[in-house]
């Protein structure tokens, strides 16, 4: 696998022409959730903006890991 070129947007026009599937998920997310939502990393078409966050696997939990014990009530197909 390639690594993606890092880019560097200077305006919003820029960004939405090399990122138009980034673009239109970070507007979703903003009409849900408001205006105060930022990405922070992104990647489309070989190129990626922002800065890649790093976990660490030692502190890292796997979904494979976590145990739920919920219970939802089901009546007539919908829940409580």
């Amino acid at each position: 696998m390639v690594d993606p070129v890092k880019v560097i947007c200077r305006t919003a026009d820029e960004t939405k022409a090399m990122f138009p599937k980034v673009t239109e998920f970070a507007d979703a997310i903003r009409k849900e959730f408001g205006n105060g939502v930022k990405l922070v990393y992104a990647e489309e078409n070989g190129r990626c903006v922002g800065t890649r966050s790093v976990s660490d696997p030692d502190r890292t939990v796997k979904l494979s890991e976590i145990e739920l014990d919920c219970v939802a009530e089901v009546k007539s197909g919908r829940r409580k």
